[in-house]
């Protein structure tokens, strides 16, 4: 027996003019998103192989699900244009290419596609789909097909024995492990965060760089959630290129940590010393947004808004002594 689970993106936000493809998810997409990951990892699911839309929003909806999920690897992911303004048959031609090794794939696209193979398909007596959106955002359904791959020509082959809406899942996500009954605002690994004290050696005295926070309310140095799969070390290396663009030395091990309080619990933070030696231009930037500004070290730590980053600016002269 061969599962399918036909996922339609999450939420995308309409406030940004942008082409339809490039649309992004909206704070209750990553969510929503994100609860699903949960979902599927207490469910047991594993994936042999996963299909996804190129557009944005889809990717966006895979890549949340899947961090927040906290499996230990991914499956193979194929990105696919024909599943953003996909025919149903697309779908059925893209399925009937896969291996007969694999028997578990996920689907994540948009609707009407989706909704229309969903809706096509043999259905449980029991299952109740929405009769105003049988397929909204973030719906997961779970078909089941008894078949090759090759065999599959029509969504009427198919039975949907589940219908998952993200409504129905808790809002509050499991702290640490997927089965953990204490619970957090945010998924588990949000709490473990790595950060960036960019510096060089200005005209009279060391610098810092700092950067605008994601609101622009306050300076700060570049710090992020680490990302499943990579270290502490490269996920602030990634955060100092991506928020502050730049890059350089690195310390090999962390400096210092810090505990700050956000979505409702402490989060764990790692802080590495970087020697900047390249500055990249506002056109290789990322979150050019953001501004920055170099500071030497001992205005910089009065400019932060956080004590513990303050009080590791202060101790800038200390770290690089041990250089």
């Amino acid at each position: 027996m061969k599962h399918i689970f036909f996922l339609r993106h999450a939420k995308s936000d309409w406030s940004i003019a942008c082409e339809d493809h490039e649309r992004s998810l909206k704070k209750r997409g990553r969510r929503d998103a994100e609860r699903l990951g949960i979902f599927l990892t207490r469910q047991k699911t594993c994936f042999g192989r996963i299909y996804c839309s190129s557009a944005t929003r889809a990717q966006q909806t895979l890549h949340y699900l899947l961090k927040a999920s906290q499996q230990k690897s991914w499956p193979e992911i194929y990105y696919d244009r024909r599943l953003y303004d996909a025919d149903p048959k697309n779908w059925l031609t893209i399925l009937a290419q896969t291996p007969e090794t694999i028997d578990s794939i996920l689907c994540v696209g948009h609707n009407p596609e989706l909704q229309t193979l969903i809706l096509s398909s043999q259905t449980e007596k029991k299952i109740r789909l929405r009769n105003d959106k049988p397929v909204p955002t973030a719906t997961l359904a779970t078909c089941e097909y008894d078949g090759t791959w090759q065999q599959l020509t029509a969504p009427q082959q198919l039975f949907l024995r589940q219908i998952t809406y993200p409504r129905e899942l808790p809002r509050l996500f499991p702290y640490p492990e997927p089965n953990s009954p204490d619970t957090r605002e945010r998924p588990a690994y949000y709490y473990h965060q790595s950060a960036i004290l960019p510096w060089r050696q200005g005209k009279k005295d060391w610098q810092v760089l700092l950067v605008g926070s994601e609101k622009k309310q306050h300076p700060m140095i570049p710090k992020g959630i680490i990302e499943p799969f990579m270290s502490a070390r490269d996920s602030a290396i990634k955060e100092a290129c991506e928020e502050a663009g730049v890059m350089g030395k690195t310390s090999k091990i962390p400096i210092a940590h810090y505990t700050y309080q956000k979505w409702g619990a402490i989060c764990n933070v790692a802080v590495f010393l970087m020697k900047v030696t390249k500055v990249c231009p506002v056109s290789q930037w990322e979150e050019s947004g953001r501004g920055r500004i170099w500071l030497d070290w001992q205005i910089a730590k009065n400019q932060v808004r956080q004590p513990e980053v303050s009080q590791l600016i202060a101790r800038l002269p200390q770290f690089l002594i041990k250089l």
